[in-house]
């Protein structure tokens, strides 16, 4: 859901995306994307799948906002101003990228470890994690305007498709195996790129590199 307010801060429209509405009844044992699991001191926790996909959504500094969810085999993003209107869609194409065995392994270890410090010994079905990865991871603008559009790589890394304010294709910008922070979008200023990425030791630090075309 999108919240609309004025200059007062004062939320003057609500704009739900497809999927959502203004009320229903939330079954959590029915999450789409989240196995469910109970507790035992008779509560119970979602816990999000693996690799499920889902969708991206940033807000430039003129206030438009860029809504990316999955297409077949690609992804597709929309430009909405406020208020709603869409001004722009690119759709794109793209070969899936595989979720390996290693790393279907290594997400189902984490799984388990952290339902056994709960107390929880059952098992998930593990069938729900899908075969490939999503296409689309995040969005965010750099200080020039352009939409930078984060997708998956065959390294295991993140990759930038990179997009006029048009819409426009200008080229995508490879990372190679760089595990960029997920919950921090990067700064791009003209060709320096600054990301927050994760060491083998899951240990965070900050990254400054330079765009260079490739030949």
């Amino acid at each position: 859901m999108l919240r609309v307010y004025d200059s007062t801060m004062t939320q003057i429209d609500s704009i739900f995306s497809a999927g959502e509405d203004e009320g229903g009844d939330f079954d959590p044992e029915d999450s789409p994307g989240a196995f469910y699991y109970e507790t035992p001191g008779g509560g119970y926790g979602l816990m999000q799948i693996p690799f499920y996909p889902g969708g991206a959504s940033h807000t430039d500094r003129n206030g438009e906002t860029w809504s990316g969810t999955m297409a077949d085999p690609g992804y597709r993003i929309g430009r909405y101003a406020p208020g709603g209107d869409t001004t722009l869609i690119v759709v794109t194409e793209r070969p899936p990228v595989p979720v390996t065995p290693a790393e279907r392994d290594s997400a189902i270890a984490v799984i388990r470890e952290s339902l056994r410090e709960s107390g929880v010994t059952r098992e998930m079905d593990w069938s729900r994690i899908p075969d490939v990865k999503p296409a689309l991871e995040s969005i965010f603008t750099s200080a020039e305007g352009n939409v930078w559009v984060a997708i998956p790589n065959l390294s295991g890394g993140t990759d930038y498709d990179v997009l006029s304010s048009d819409g426009s294709y200008l080229g995508t910008v490879t990372a190679g195996g760089l595990d960029v922070y997920p919950w921090l979008p990067p700064v791009v200023v003209g060709d320096t790129f600054l990301a927050v990425v994760n060491d083998e030791l899951d240990v965070p630090y900050v990254v400054r590199a330079r765009i260079v075309p490739v030949d």
